[in-house]
């Protein structure tokens, strides 16, 4: 079939099967609501093609040229995108399943409101990219090229980018939990309320990084280099963090609840109004850091060192303590009567519940 002869079915509405376009010019055509089962358009010609609303099903558009096309409100199931050219093309609202995009170009494009369910992304560039409330779900992400993207609000469940490029990517109100960053570079990136809930950030780089309002909740920490990040007001609830280093962090009001902080470095940090109730903070360094109004109830901060550092206020209600550093103690609180009776008697009702 050549291209007159497919604008005459296009028109007459016919559903497409079977047929095979390989190679073709079909640039600038109108397939608006067309239905395709088991097309082949390899290698094709599809720049400025209007796919809008369409229907393909297990299609072929391997290496082809979708440059600028019109994908809008799209179904994609089963179809083979290996290697093919979609920069600049209009995705908002296509829903794309079981696809394969490996190697696939989709730099400059707005996926709005996008759906990519159990798809390979192996490779696939989205550079400069704007995704804006897209889903990824179940999808395979290895070495997938985010370089200068932005995604917000994207939803990336379960996502390894390891290898994933990552210069200058927007991370800002992504839900992320599960992801798989460790070992990556985050350096100086834009991650503010950022929903990284039992993420794996073990040996990240991520100094000067912009997380205010973020959820580390059960995340992987350990060994991290979070130097001079600015996260006021962030969730780092049962957060392992042993190893990780925190100098100069701006943390104000961040909450540490039950996380691992074992020989973590927060020298010189804005901790004031911080929650470290039961954590773990054994050798770890607050010299210098402010901790004013800071409460370390039930915390185990033995051999931490809190050497010169501002204890305005903080709270140290039955702290494990043993050989701990205080420069000065004097401006700080200790236990609170009134508190440790009514944790002992929820403590005796929790246990006559067990029995």
């Amino acid at each position: 079939m050549n291209r007159d002869e497919l604008k005459a079915a296009v028109d007459a509405g016919e559903v497409l099967s079977g047929l095979d376009f390989s190679g073709q010019d079909l640039s600038g055509m109108d397939f608006g609501g067309i239905i395709f089962e088991n097309v082949r358009f390899t290698g094709a010609n599809l720049a400025g093609a209007c796919f809008r609303e369409a229907i393909l099903t297990e299609c072929n558009l391997d290496a082809a040229n979708l440059t600028e096309a019109d994908l809008r409100k799209s179904t994609l199931h089963g179809c083979s995108f290996i290697e093919a050219n979609l920069e600049r093309s209009q995705l908002a609202g296509a829903k794309i399943a079981k696809a394969n995009l490996t190697g696939a170009r989709l730099g400059q494009t707005t996926p709005t409101v996008t759906a990519f369910a159990e798809c390979q992304l192996d490779g696939a560039s989205f550079e400069r990219a704007f995704l804006d409330r897209t889903n990824i779900v179940m999808s395979t992400t290895v070495g997938i090229d985010l370089t200068g993207a932005r995604l917000y609000q994207t939803n990336f469940l379960d996502a390894d980018l390891r290898e994933a490029k990552l210069d200058g990517v927007s991370l800002h109100m992504a839900v992320m939990p599960k992801a798989n960053l460790s070992g990556c570079n985050l350096a100086g990136l834009d991650l503010r309320r950022v929903q990284l809930m039992d993420a794996d950030l073990t040996k990240c780089d991520m100094q000067g990084a912009q997380l205010e309002n973020s959820n580390f909740k059960g995340a992987k920490l350990a060994f991290a280099n979070l130097t001079g990040v600015t996260a006021p007001r962030s969730l780092f609830l049962e957060a392992d963090l042993r190893g990780a280093i925190l100098k100069g962090a701006k943390i104000a009001q961040s909450i540490f609840s039950d996380a691992n902080l074992a020989g973590a470095a927060l020298s010189g940090a804005d901790a004031n109004m911080t929650v470290w109730h039961r954590a773990s903070c054994l050798g770890a360094k607050f010299d210098g850091a402010d901790l004013t109004y800071a409460d370390f109830s039930n915390a185990d901060v033995s051999i931490a060192d809190f050497s010169r550092a501002t204890l305005f206020r903080a709270r140290f209600h039955r702290v494990k303590d043993d050989d701990a550093i205080f420069t000065s103690r004097s401006a700080a609180l200790g236990d609170d009567e009134e508190l440790a009776k009514t944790e002992d008697k929820l403590a005796l009702l929790a246990e006559k519940r067990v029995r």
